[in-house]
């Protein structure tokens, strides 16, 4: 899988920091939250600190990334609590609800802000990947079978970060 990230950091001269000893260290409300992880996108979260195109519209999130975050900057679960907001402010309760449930199932991976706000998340239950985009960020499309099919599919092209 690394030699896969190596790949596409080439390809695409991106941004990547590695860490200097390999450790999972994702926050306990994270690890609580979610429970179990794709073992290919696991290797990538223990080796990675930062992985950013380089006009930083398009990031992965790495274990920083999940941790509390200024208000001020893009926090992992950034669209989960814009569509909260929209159904707050709408007093839609069941949607509320029904966005919660969405999301603990999926786990953002990839960040984008440079044509909209979009993102790539592991759907949990399978592994696959999906993408979506605003305004209705919990409606999505399947794109890959998993992390690493995700990673080739960017090699190759056929997804365009």
């Amino acid at each position: 899988m690394l030699n896969k990230i190596d790949e596409l950091a080439i390809k695409k001269e991106w941004t990547i920091e590695k860490k200097s000893t390999p450790k999972f260290d994702l926050p306990e409300s994270i690890v609580n939250r979610y429970g179990s992880f794709p073992a290919d996108w696991t290797e990538f979260i223990s080796n990675i600190d930062s992985f950013i195109n380089q006009v930083e519209t398009v990031w992965f999130l790495c274990s920083k990334d999940y941790k509390e975050q200024d208000e001020n900057s893009f926090r992992w679960n950034e669209w989960e609590l814009t569509s909260l907001q929209a159904a707050a402010d709408d007093k839609d309760e069941e949607c509320q609800d029904n966005i919660r449930q969405f999301w603990d199932a999926h786990l953002p991976i990839v960040l984008s802000v440079g044509n909209g706000y979009e993102y790539y998340a592991i759907r949990l239950s399978d592994g696959f990947i999906v993408y979506g985009y605003e305004p209705e960020f919990e409606e999505y499309e399947e794109v890959a079978k998993s992390f690493t099919e995700f990673a080739e599919k960017i090699i190759s092209g056929e997804i365009d970060l």
